[in-house]
């Protein structure tokens, strides 16, 4: 490894730490944050909203998991099948797995 890339190699890193790391978890935070004060607007209290939010949090992960059990299941029945319908099946799986995860 030449000096050049290990200096790109570390600045590249430290970007990724102290700029694209932050942002990303601001982002998402605050998409999260707005779609639960617009989810549960309804109810009152603190206390009456956190049974709402873990059905949410209980279906995500579960339907991550089956997800991801699919996934691994497909694979073998899609090794032979023609690209277009792997290509399909990826795409379905990659959503599923970004909407839920």
């Amino acid at each position: 490894m030449s000096l050049r890339s290990t200096i790109q190699s570390t600045l590249d890193l430290g970007f990724s730490l102290l700029c694209l790391g932050p942002l990303t978890v601001l982002f998402w935070r605050g998409t999260f944050n707005a779609i639960t004060d617009i989810a549960f607007r309804d109810l009152p209290t603190f206390s009456s909203r956190w049974y709402p939010a873990l059905i949410l949090y209980l279906i995500g992960t579960t339907m991550k998991i089956l997800v991801d059990l699919t996934k691994h299941s497909l694979r073998s029945i899609l090794i032979n099948k023609g690209p277009c319908l792997q290509s399909f099946c990826s795409m379905i799986l990659v959503y599923l797995d970004a909407f839920f995860g």
